[in-house]
């Protein structure tokens, strides 16, 4: 979790959770959100976060790839909300291109709105993929995009 703000993103999430059939947990961090219909913790110590992600059926987050490399690794469907569509109006940044990459990867779904985001939770649990087997495209993917912006290419 980053200084980012993502306030509109547990207000959308926590007014779901009642119509989602399962519980809500979320990290807010230094927000102060307090949820009325989900858990909310700041920060967990790693062994503690690891099994929130051992739990998870489905994870909603922002295009950050700590969470996005739990996910997959756990074969867990991702709903992933970039930056930019939590702050509309501000810039595309690399969180909707590696989103982008791990919707084609067939791993997640990308909500392009928060209005969307009950959509996309749908599509998130609709999703069907065998065991994840592990492999270096994505990390080949962000190394060439690294490498691209950084102009070593």
């Amino acid at each position: 979790m980053n200084d980012a703000p993502y306030l509109p993103l547990f207000e959308a999430m926590d007014g779901l959770a009642p119509s989602l059939g399962e519980e809500v947990v979320m990290q807010v961090g230094p927000s102060g959100f307090e949820g009325k219909n989900s858990r909310c913790f700041r920060y967990l110590p790693e062994d503690e976060m690891q099994a929130v992600f051992d739990r998870a059926g489905l994870i909603v987050c922002h295009a950050g790839i700590g969470t996005i490399l739990n996910g997959m690794d756990r074969n867990i469907p991702l709903v992933l909300v970039p930056r930019c569509v939590v702050r509309p109006g501000a810039e595309t940044d690399q969180q909707m291109t590696v989103a982008r990459k791990v919707e084609a990867l067939g791993r997640g779904v990308v909500v392009e709105t928060l209005d969307g985001l009950g959509a996309g939770i749908a599509r998130g649990r609709a999703l069907e993929f065998g065991p994840y087997e592990r492999d270096t495209s994505l990390c080949d993917f962000l190394s060439d995009l690294l490498r691209e912006r950084a102009g070593l290419v």
